[in-house]
């Protein structure tokens, strides 16, 4: 008889924990149909812009726009220049280009820089335009 207890007293516990956990897998599952799935992550602006142009000291500057990190590099006469798709020089080099492909000589200095016009950042990227408001009559 004693053995029929404990046999029954663990058929109750086992009964229990499955429902138990039943109940609350059918729980978390209703729950996971009402939440709403995270908004996407906004666009990078992943471009490169020229933001100066030193031809005394033989320096272009760039900006990495998703980070707005700084890098001073020098073009020196054995550096490759390439201006939208031809051959050219630091002085044909201009601010606010997009700078496309560059290799480093070393930390400092420029193998080769090729850029071209910019094109646009990300539409969630661009400052929203402030609406002018009508003046009052």
């Amino acid at each position: 008889m004693n053995s029929l207890h404990r046999l029954s007293a663990c058929a109750a516990r086992v009964v229990a924990f499955a429902l138990c956990f039943g109940l609350l897998g059918a729980f978390s599952s209703s729950m996971a149909k009402d939440r709403k799935p995270p908004p996407p992550a906004p666009p990078v602006d992943t471009r490169i812009l020229v933001t100066a142009v030193d031809i005394p000291n033989q320096q272009v500057t760039f900006v990495y726009q998703d980070n707005q990190k700084k890098q001073v590099y020098t073009v020196d006469f054995t550096t490759t220049v390439t201006v939208l798709g031809n051959k050219g020089s630091l002085a044909d080099i201009k601010v606010g280009q997009q700078v496309v492909n560059f290799v480093e000589r070393d930390s400092a200095t420029l193998n080769s820089i090729e850029v071209t016009t910019a094109g646009p950042p990300p539409p969630s990227a661009t400052p929203a335009k402030k609406q002018k408001q009508q003046p009052s009559t």
